[in-house]
């Protein structure tokens, strides 16, 4: 009777542990879940305050310059080329290379002379 008594108490916590670990497993999966979904909220804010300010403040030049279709060319072409830095990362990476250097012309040239300038580097 004893040998039983022990293995019945050795199932009955193999059982307590399994359920104990399903418990902590589930638990963490969902810590990420909402961890992953602040995540991602954040950076959607991040994203949406960004392009509030920056697209809100060209379009505001766009009205007020409406009579010069050249320089609204110009302002939505700025704008543009900003959004496209700002999403791909083509800027702030600490990178001096060639390449940046040639944008940077380029955007110079647009503003100056308003032209559009299309830079392809590899």
């Amino acid at each position: 009777m004893g040998r039983l008594s022990q293995l019945v108490t050795y199932l009955m916590l193999a059982g307590i542990i399994g359920w104990a670990v399903h418990v902590i497993y589930e638990t963490d999966a969902a810590r990420r879940q909402a961890e992953d979904a602040e995540a991602r909220a954040q950076e959607k804010s991040r994203m949406a305050a960004h392009l509030h300010d920056s697209v809100l403040q060209t379009l505001a030049l766009i009205q007020r310059e409406s009579s010069d279709p050249g320089r609204v060319v110009g302002l939505a072409r700025r704008q543009e080329r900003d959004l496209r830095d700002w999403l791909f990362g083509t800027t702030g990476l600490g990178s001096t290379g060639v390449a940046d250097a040639v944008r940077a012309v380029a955007a110079e040239i647009e503003e100056s002379y308003r032209v559009k300038v299309e830079v392809v580097a590899v």
